[in-house]
């Protein structure tokens, strides 16, 4: 879900895998110039990673705690009912995703 959020943001996505070292995630931060990480608190703890100061952590879990029932709902209806214009708009897309967009 993250990654379809991003996309509908006009952002890209990046998958890093969980198996790299602190030093060739940071190389890959760096070359893809990433500045926000969605990743959980247990997995940073478990695997020891270190992340440079320059990048935002946004942990999941915090913000799974922000998905009311009714937030749930709306967004569900905003999904299959309206247009792709006021969905871009409600997502605060920086720009409109097209279809050759990259996406991972």
């Amino acid at each position: 879900l993250a990654n379809i959020a991003t996309t509908l943001t006009g952002r890209v996505a990046v998958n890093l895998n969980h198996m790299m070292s602190s030093e060739q995630l940071n190389e890959c931060l760096q070359q893809a110039s990433i500045s926000i990480v969605i990743t959980g608190r247990e997995f940073l703890q478990h695997h020891k990673v270190s992340l440079p100061k320059s990048v935002e952590l946004i942990y999941i879990e915090e913000l799974m705690q922000q998905f009311t029932p009714s937030l749930i709902n709306t967004s569900g209806l905003l999904g299959i009912f309206a247009p792709l214009k006021l969905l871009n708009k409600v997502c605060g897309a920086l720009k409109r995703p097209a279809i050759d967009d990259l996406l991972t």
